[in-house]
C-alpha cells in the first residue's frame, strides 16, 4: 500500500532562499519521473518489428531510422501543441502519417495507418515500467518528508494515468494536473493558474520541478511560481535565449540528477 502524505515540513532545512518554508511540489511527469525517452524507443521499437506498415516502410533503412524520423516529428509536433499552434488530435495524426509519407507512402495511406497506430502506441506505452532513474528514491523522500506534491503535464489522460500505475508511483500525487484538464497547455500561464486552483494552493507555495526549460521551468517562473527546480537534459534543451534567461533567474535552480532532489529540497541525507 502506498503511504499517505502527511503535512509536516518539519525534516526540512531548506537550502535555497528562494524556496517556500511550506512548498507544494508539482512534477512535470514525462522525462522528468517516467522515463518518456526510453520507454517510447521500446514501444516504437516493437511496432518495427511487428506492424506491417512501418515493416514496409522502414525495413530497408532500419530501426534507428524510424526512431530518428519519428523522434523529430513528434518533437517538432509537441512544441507546436505546448504553443497551441495545432491541437490534439493534429498532433497525434501526424507524428505517425509525416514518417510514413518521408518515407514514400501516400497520404491517405499514411492518414489511415496513422489512426491505427496511435491507438497501438498508446497501449504499448502504458505498459512500459521505466522511470528515470533516481526518481523513486527522489519521490519516497519527499512522501516522508510529508511534503505534499502534484503532477502538471500536457499528456494526454488515456495514458498518463496508466503512466502512474505501471511505474509504481499511482496514489501519491494529488492533484493530477493534465492539459486535457486544464484545457489549455504548459507553459501557458493559465494552466499553472488551474494547478495552483486545483490545490487551494498560491503561487508563492509551488515548486516546479521538470525537464522542459519552456513549458516547465519557463511557463511556472512566468506565472509566478516561487521556485523552479530545473532537471537538465541533452534530451531537451533549451534555446539560447532561454538558458540565458533561466540561469540568471535566483528562482531557478539547475541540476542533473534526481537523486539530487531531496538535497535542493532541502531533507537530510541518508
Amino acid at each position: 500500500m502506498t503511504p499517505k502524505q502527511t503535512t509536516d515540513t518539519s525534516a526540512l532545512s531548506l537550502p535555497h532562499p528562494q524556496l517556500p518554508e511550506r512548498p507544494f511540489v508539482w512534477f512535470d511527469l514525462d522525462d522528468t519521473l517516467w522515463d518518456m525517452t526510453g520507454n517510447s524507443c521500446i514501444a516504437l521499437e516493437q511496432i518495427f518489428h511487428e506492424d506491417p506498415d512501418i515493416s514496409s516502410a522502414y525495413g530497408a533503412a532500419g530501426l534507428e531510422a524510424w526512431l530518428d524520423e519519428y523522434h523529430a516529428v513528434n518533437r517538432r509536433l509537441w512544441e507546436q501543441y505546448a504553443r497551441n499552434e495545432i491541437d490534439r488530435a493534429t498532433l497525434r495524426l501526424e507524428r505517425f502519417a509525416l514518417p510514413l509519407q518521408a518515407a514514400g507512402m501516400d497520404r491517405g495511406s499514411a492518414e489511415e495507418a496513422s489512426r491505427r497506430l496511435d491507438g497501438d502506441y498508446l497501449r504499448r506505452l502504458g505498459d512500459c515500467t521505466g522511470l528515470v532513474d533516481g526518481a523513486r528514491e527522489a519521490v519516497d523522500a519527499l512522501l516522508r518528508a510529508g511534503i505534499p506534491m502534484g503532477i502538471v503535464s500536457n499528456g494526454f489522460r488515456e495514458v498518463q494515468y496508466r503512466k502512474l500505475a505501471s511505474g509504481g508511483l499511482d496514489g501519491i500525487f494529488s492533484p493530477i494536473v493534465l492539459s486535457d484538464d486544464a484545457g489549455i497547455n504548459k507553459p501557458d500561464r493559465r494552466f499553472f493558474d488551474f494547478a495552483c486552483a486545483a490545490a487551494g494552493v498560491t503561487p508563492d507555495r509551488c515548486v516546479i520541478v521538470g525537464d522542459n526549460p519552456s513549458a516547465d521551468i519557463a511557463g511556472a517562473l512566468d506565472a509566478g511560481w516561487a521556485a523552479a527546480l530545473w532537471l537538465v537534459s541533452p534530451d531537451c534543451p533549451a534555446d539560447r535565449d532561454t538558458e540565458v534567461a533561466l540561469r540568471a533567474d535566483s528562482r531557478c535552480t539547475p541540476f542533473t540528477s534526481m537523486a539530487q532532489l531531496p538535497a535542493l529540497i532541502g531533507l537530510p541525507q541518508p
